[in-house]
């Protein structure tokens, strides 16, 4: 170790203690990249500490007869480089005595500095008033869990293992066939009263049988799990077992098992659930089959499964990369960064990463942190559309744990480091400059405010070339690309059922006629009821004559015909309705964009300047200027391809076979594109609506207050 910070102001407190591990805790030995590890742990409590080299020579020690600074001096003696500084040294005490693995004769001065229980039931009360998130504690499962110890080894095999592979297997298979189903109802069902009920009375037993499977898995590897409570999320209950005990197992494949086991129980009820609700009718056990897989599917991704998550997932993503306290330790990495590369100081201690750890410890701290915002939103927003205090406490409280308490603590730590007077001043100089800049940053810089949203190339429906009836393609009047004229035939349909009919019916018109000849000359009183059906068969011959027209489809307006498909579509059949083809005009670009109610105002009204960018050449930007608004919001998209079915960003009603009518209303704006731009029929582009520089504190207040709006509004 480095002598940088090697005295500690605490030092005459502990130096003449003479500590020893309890007698009750059990040693382990683990090896990250190379490297050899200690593991204290406390099969009672559940605590461990893990140390490194330099730390594990100091304790092993400390025997009782031994005081610290005996220790301290004959480890100074044999490897001045890599024993512990004073510092250190009273770190690592206090971490071990917080965790109950050492003993020691306790003095004021000495309980000044550990502080333990005071510290334990601050934490413990501030966990109680928590109206978010807090625990209680039932009792110890270890005997319960003894009882399925016969079962331990037939569980936890490879036979298992690939069992439950096939059972994901089946399950994903069923998904995929049954794809649009599940969305249609996913789409319709699981904003409803009737889901959340379901959902909330089904998350406890979903996630005790999580619970179990961890209980489980550790007493596989001998383990001992003697906690198990009640922890209370989001006003949701849910059982927890202490499976900490894993973390003094020796191999990383054992510890790697503890932690997926709940994530192996949630993904083979998911698999399960689909199963059941593929294969019944609808009803009560379809809609708790639908909410079980819903509840373990997006647990497992969002939440247990998720590495960005200290969850299940973060820990077998530390065991299976040798990344041990991987988020503990990118934040202390950051932390040392910005002391010494943002405030300048020296008297700090690295980290010192592993071999091969530092691109983890960078990426990882930020990207936690960026998902976690993301969830928060999502949580605020559920909680919000629930009840608007519910909305407003998590709320405030995410906003804090997420801003709040990194800044707090970056100035707590600063105030507490052991600095030079001189190296304070610069650093307190430092941080005041870097606090304010960034509040600066947030309030007062102005920074680019635009909205982007999607859109197509709009071609009007006189240019649209579309089937007027049900038909074969059987001939074209003009290539693709060929210039053509208003009223100019552009294709021909054939309908051999129209000919048919319409031979039928001139046939019967035929009779009739001779019916009526005849009737006028021998049965007079029959005349009206023939005149009648000769009525009633021409209004029949001239809808088909009228139909059999419109198999000559004919271009709408002058222009470039465009058909690109025309050898692919001959001899093919084409509905009613089809679009088959478009006749570019030469005249300025269209284009429409649809834009969700709450960004329609703010397009509307505070557009500065607008910008087209097309699909097919990404890289350019076309100046373009507001034509018009709908004045009206729509539930209808102006085209398909902004559906998401199609990849657009639009969810569409799954009961619409056109994929056009969403949920929610969206407005609908038309934009001219300035300059000569080759015209692309239903092209998709993205538009960006400048708005101007507003600072970033404008910009999120204003989109926090539509969130309020949406979810918080009652009339929304």
């Amino acid at each position: 170790m480095t002598d940088i910070g090697a005295f500690s102001p605490h030092w005459y407190r502990v130096a003449g203690l003479h500590p020893r591990l309890r007698a009750h805790v059990s040693i382990s030995r683990q090896i990250y990249r190379g490297e050899v590890w200690h593991v204290i742990a406390d099969p009672v409590s559940g605590r461990y500490h893990r140390l490194n080299t330099a730390a594990y020579a100091f304790v092993g020690r400390c025997d009782g007869g031994c005081s610290v600074q005996a220790v301290a001096d004959a480890l100074l003696n044999e490897s001045p480089e890599t024993a512990l500084t004073q510092d250190e040294i009273v770190r690592l005490l206090v971490q071990l005595n917080q965790r109950g693995l050492i003993q020691s004769e306790m003095t004021p001065d000495v309980a000044a500095i550990f502080q333990r229980s005071d510290k334990e039931r601050r934490q413990r009360r501030r966990q109680g008033i928590n109206p978010l998130a807090f625990r209680v504690r039932l009792g110890d499962p270890g005997a319960f869990l003894k009882r399925f110890d016969r079962w331990r080894y037939i569980l936890f095999s490879w036979q298992s293992l690939l069992a439950w592979l096939l059972f994901l297997l089946a399950g994903g298979l069923v998904a995929a066939m049954h794809r649009d189903e599940l969305l249609a109802a996913g789409q319709t069902w699981l904003g409803t009263p009737h889901f959340l009920l379901l959902a909330w009375l089904l998350y406890p037993p979903i996630k005790a049988l999580h619970e179990l499977a961890h209980g489980l898995a550790v007493r596989r590897f001998d383990g001992e799990v003697h906690q198990m409570g009640i922890s209370l999320l989001l006003l949701t209950p849910a059982p927890y077992v202490d499976a900490s005990a894993a973390s003094g197992m020796p191999r990383a494949g054992q510890r790697m098992v503890v932690s997926a086991a709940g994530i192996i129980v949630e993904l083979a009820l998911t698999a399960l659930a689909l199963m059941v609700w593929a294969a019944v009718q609808p009803g009560l056990v379809r809609d708790l089959a639908l909410a079980v897989a819903v509840i373990g599917g997006s647990s497992s991704l969002l939440f247990n499964g998720n590495p960005l998550l200290r969850f299940d997932g973060y820990h077998v993503m530390c065991d299976a990369f040798d990344l041990p306290n991987l988020a503990q330790r990118s934040r202390a990495y950051w932390r040392y960064l910005v002391h010494s590369r943002l405030l300048g100081l020296k008297h700090v201690a690295s980290p010192e990463p592993g071999r091969g750890e530092v691109p983890w410890l960078v990426a990882y701290a930020p990207a936690s942190w960026l998902y976690r915002v993301g969830l928060s939103v999502a949580i605020v927003g559920w909680a919000g559309s629930l009840s608007m205090v519910l909305g407003l406490l998590a709320g405030c409280g995410l906003a804090f744990a997420l801003v709040g308490t990194p800044v707090l603590g970056f100035w707590r730590d600063l105030l507490q480091m052991h600095l030079p007077d001189a190296e304070r001043r610069k650093a307190l100089r430092a941080a005041t400059a870097l606090t304010l800049a960034g509040v600066t940053l947030v309030v007062g810089l102005p920074l680019p405010f635009a909205t982007v949203a999607r859109g197509v190339v709009w071609i009007p429906e006189q240019a649209r070339i579309r089937a007027g009836t049900d038909g074969f393609i059987t001939a074209y009047g003009a290539p693709h690309g060929a210039a053509v004229e208003a009223g100019q035939m552009v294709l021909t349909l054939h309908d051999p059922r129209l000919d048919a009919d319409a031979l039928g019916l001139a046939s019967q018109l035929e009779g009739l006629q001779a019916d009526l000849h005849a009737a006028m000359q021998r049965d007079p009183v029959k005349v009206r009821d023939i005149e009648a059906g000769i009525q009633r068969v021409g209004v029949q011959l001239e809808r088909v004559r009228e139909l059999q027209g419109q198999l000559t489809v004919a271009a709408g307006v002058s222009g470039r015909l465009a058909m690109p498909r025309q050898a692919d579509m001959e001899g093919g059949f084409a509905p009613r309705g089809t679009l088959l083809g478009h006749v570019l005009t030469g005249q300025a670009v269209i284009v429409r964009v649809a834009v969700e109610q709450d960004t329609a105002a703010l397009v509307r009204d505070a557009t500065r300047e607008a910008s087209v960018r097309f699909a097919d050449a990404p890289g350019e930007d076309w100046p373009a200027r507001l034509l018009r608004a709908v004045p009206a919001a729509t539930e209808r998209l102006p085209d398909a391809a902004l559906a998401d079915f199609a990849g657009g960003p639009f969810a569409t009603d799954p009961a619409d076979r056109d994929h056009l009518r969403t949920p929610r209303p969206v407005f609908v704006f038309d934009l001219q594109v300035d300059g000569q731009v080759r015209e692309m029929a239903g092209g998709r582009v993205w538009v960006r609506f400048d708005h101007g520089w507003t600072p970033l504190a404008i910009q999120w207040g204003r989109q926090l207050r539509q969130v309020f709006l949406r979810h918080f509004n009652p009339a929304t």
